[in-house]
């Protein structure tokens, strides 16, 4: 994962450079030393918050973002009108997501602000979070569910087909049913149907 390992890089650079000018002004004290280090480390992570390389880099597809910021397998990419979800595996029946906003000219890395958690509940078996792109309508609904039997049939109330990873727990009968689905515009009357059984409100 680039994004990481260019951070980590530039502030041990940073830090570095710190020492060097520190010691040839002949400072030799080792606390201001161990400030220095703490500042980089700060710096380090407030810098993962806020992606400069979206000033000036803009990648032409998912799969570049993902392959710059994230580590895994890219198992479905659902597309909205100004973003996409990237879900990945990150090992056996470990799955994540990464929401990633869309300009004109293609597609930017996420950060801590530019998606927004509006809704998770939990209704009979069935978990969902709801996000939502910043300034945009673009609505994702991500959900897991565990049900009985091979047979799993998730639609909404737009009457689309919702996708899903499905993985088999052991010998049983019993799947553990992850789902994923873009929602233009969510409203108060988006539902959605699974295996026939209705959940409904996901944003309240």
């Amino acid at each position: 994962m680039l994004f990481g390992i260019v951070r980590i890089l530039f502030w041990f650079i940073v830090f570095i450079l710190a020492i060097i000018l520190l010691k040839k002004s002949k400072c030799t004290r080792k606390r201001i030393y161990t400030l220095v280090l703490f500042l980089c480390i700060v710096l380090c992570s407030v810098s993962s918050l806020f992606p400069v390389e979206n000033l000036f880099i803009t990648f032409n597809s998912p799969q570049d973002v993902f392959n710059y910021t994230c580590s895994g397998k890219i198992e479905d990419i659902i597309y909205g009108n100004h973003s996409c979800m990237v879900i990945y595996s990150t090992g056996k029946s470990s799955y994540s997501h990464s929401i990633m906003p869309k300009s004109a000219d293609g597609y930017k890395i996420p950060s801590e602000f530019s998606v927004k958690n509006i809704s998770t509940k939990m209704d009979n078996y069935a978990s969902f979070d709801v996000y939502n792109v910043l300034d945009t309508c673009d609505f994702y609904v991500l959900g897991l569910t565990v049900v009985n039997g091979q047979e799993v049939d998730i639609v909404d109330s737009n009457n689309r087909e919702v996708s899903k990873l499905i993985d088999i727990v052991g010998d049983t009968d019993i799947n553990h049913v992850l789902f994923f689905s873009f929602v233009d515009d969510l409203t108060d009357e988006y539902f959605i149907l699974i295996n026939g059984e209705k959940y409904q409100s996901l944003t309240t």
